[in-house]
């Protein structure tokens, strides 16, 4: 590895299994960092951030670990809207609760991110934006 002529690292990773990563959300403490995010109980699921996937539990764990007191840009998936959107969360000990993120989390079967309802639709943007007549 190592920068290469473009000064960037390109990082690899499969999406196989993708409904079987990430953790879900099922409660929000008041004041917690996660209720403060908009994290949503039963709804979201944490996915990851720019830089780590969260395939498990402990992928989070490290995560929070060695970013406690910062914000943590993070992805979360969610159910209802079937959508993707990045949440700012501080994980702290500080906030006057249990735990850093102040929430309850599932993973494994029962806690698996739902099938897509409906496929996702691209739309085109109109010919006359890229200049075609």
């Amino acid at each position: 590895g190592g920068p290469g002529l473009l000064g960037a690292t390109v990082r690899f990773d499969t999406l196989e299994d993708a409904e079987l990563q990430g953790v879900r959300v099922l409660e929000t403490f008041p004041n917690s960092p996660a209720q403060r995010a908009g994290l949503i109980p039963y709804k979201d699921y944490l996915l990851g951030t720019p830089d780590v996937i969260i395939h498990e539990l402990d992928d989070l764990v490290e995560l929070i670990q060695v970013s406690m007191n910062q914000p943590v840009s993070m992805y979360v998936f969610n159910a209802d809207t079937d959508a993707t959107r990045e949440v700012v969360i501080t994980p702290n000990s500080d906030w006057g609760g249990e735990g850093a993120l102040g929430c309850d989390m599932g993973t494994g079967l029962l806690h698996r991110i739902p099938a897509q309802r409906q496929p996702r639709q691209v739309v085109p943007p109109p010919a006359a934006a890229h200049g075609y007549a």
